[in-house]
């Protein structure tokens, strides 16, 4: 293999056509026993097995890791995704048999064809591996999409599931004759592609966990400041008593309404102590008061410097820790500070699941009356029933991140809501899912095709004096929505406690 330190990129066309060539050789034949799809990419895995045979067929479309081959790499389970859009995947998939591998005209373009025997009929897997993160689409015999990794940002063509696959207009990249691999043997660039993957997702779990880790240390260091303040605070305890006793003392030889005490200092009569006051307390009140936060600073000494203490080990064991980080050479060594950081509660988990209607959700929405959806993926689906539901769905239930559905072309409709957890995005069947609420109860139901408007809630503002239900968008980007009977009756069958009514 030829090299050197030039910027990674994905396969070339002449190096596609070699795989795909011994592809042919080696995966043509083999059922699918099932499949799978990589967490936070567009990684596609098929698992593949005839007889006694078993292999994995990596399908990665587009940018610097763009590849067709097969694959020895083991995935950890939980770096696999879950829920009913790659369940649903699967049941299209598994069982299927691999037929051909073909290249569209030396481009970086081709297509994995499948058998489903027991329907007699067949399935194809379009993959693109240009642009900065290509695309793979699911087709069916007609060539109309099932499934594809992402929604395309495009307006030179319109790419989701129920339409026909089109290639990009225009003109296809230029062939690419590049090789960089000596034999040119799957083994071989299937090596070097899991190499630098590794590499790469070494450096990204260095980066976050040195990360979390510097955020852990200055969250620890502020909090023994804090609790180091509050030690010299207790200390002042005496200090209170002492001022107490000479109120009590020479409180008399004030005038009512000063506002200080001068008394010779009880232990240097040389020095003068100056005590404030309030004038609109008498003096006993005041001094059963310092006496009060004396009592309190010295029932809180104990528990004080306990926590000093533990927030001192918790500091030693984070420099531990960033120690073996400095020194980890290996993806097991990293995965190792990983485990304990989550141990500790110094990283968060990431969550194996999309979010289901959470106790959350169900909390505060409980007696609004919003109708409740669950997408493919198992986000909660909110959808108002009037004008002032839609209100206080958008502008008081919708967190930032939520994204916010409503039916295009100026007709009138329901508000739409999806939660999402912190950080994550929806999948296009989940937006697909929210759009076709937004257009089912609208003004638009009856329509076969439409449109949805989207956004995220923070960008949704309420006109000062409007009716309610109007809201001003900003940001927002349409969809479009093919009213399909077996969506429409999967959300149906999905709600909440609340959709009757």
């Amino acid at each position: 293999m030829t090299g050197g330190t030039q910027k990674p990129v994905g396969m070339s066309s002449t190096e596609l056509a070699s795989s795909l060539a011994q592809l042919r050789e080696a995966a043509s034949g083999m059922d699918v026993r099932d499949i799978a799809r990589i967490e936070g990419s567009d990684d596609l895995l098929l698992f593949l097995e005839d007889g006694e045979e078993r292999a994995a067929l990596h399908l990665v479309p587009g940018g610097a890791r763009g590849r067709v081959c097969l694959t020895r790499r083991r995935y950890r389970r939980q770096q696999m995704q879950t829920g009913p859009l790659i369940d649903r995947l699967r049941t299209t998939l598994k069982g299927t048999s691999v037929t051909g591998f073909e290249q569209s005209q030396g481009e970086k373009r081709c297509r994995v064809t499948f058998a489903r025997t027991a329907h007699d009929t067949e399935l194809n897997i379009e993959i693109e591996l240009f642009g900065p993160r290509g695309l793979w689409c699911v087709c069916d015999t007609d060539g109309q999409i099932l499934f594809l990794s992402r929604l395309p940002r495009s307006r030179s063509r319109e790419l989701r599931p129920g339409i026909i696959y089109e290639p990009p207009a225009g003109k296809p990249p230029g062939h690419d004759s590049k090789n960089r691999f000596s034999d040119s043997s799957l083994e071989e660039i299937d090596r070097h592609f899991t190499e630098r993957d590794l590499a790469e997702e070494s450096n990204s779990l260095r980066e976050s966990l040195t990360r979390a880790l510097a955020s852990a240390e200055k969250k620890i260091g502020h909090r023994i400041s804090g609790l180091e303040q509050k030690e010299m605070s207790i200390n002042t305890a005496p200090e209170l008593r002492q001022k107490a006793d000479m109120l009590l003392a020479y409180g008399h030889t004030v005038d009512r309404g000063a506002t200080e005490l001068r008394t010779p200092h009880p232990e240097d009569p040389q020095q003068e102590l100056i005590i404030p006051l309030d004038p609109a307390k008498a003096i006993p009140v005041q001094a059963r008061n310092l006496y009060q936060r004396a009592r309190k600073l010295e029932t809180s000494i104990d528990s004080c410097r306990e926590q000093i203490a533990i927030a001192r080990e918790s500091s030693d064991r984070l420099r531990s820790l960033n120690e073996a980080l400095r020194a980890s050479q290996d993806q097991d060594s990293l995965e190792e500070v990983r485990e304990k950081m989550i141990a500790s509660k110094w990283l968060k988990v990431p969550s194996e699941q999309a979010e289901k209607p959470s106790a959350r959700t169900r909390k505060i929405t409980q007696g609004e009356g919003f109708r409740q959806f669950q997408s493919a993926e198992g986000y909660a689906i909110l959808v108002g029933r009037n004008n002032q539901q839609n209100d206080k769905l958008s502008l008081r239930i919708a967190r930032g991140n939520d994204l916010w559905f409503h039916v295009g072309r100026g007709m009138a409709g329901s508000h739409v809501v999806v939660r999402l957890p912190k950080g994550k995005t929806a999948s296009l069947e989940t937006m697909l899912d929210a759009g076709t609420l937004a257009v089912y109860f609208s003004k638009g139901r009856d329509s076969t095709t439409a449109e949805a408007l989207y956004t995220h809630a923070k960008n949704l503002r309420k006109p000062k004096g409007s009716l309610p239900g109007r809201v001003t968008v900003t940001g927002e980007k349409s969809l479009g929505i093919r009213m399909e009977p077996e969506r429409i009756r999967r959300l149906l069958n999905s709600a909440g406690d609340e959709i009757s009514g």
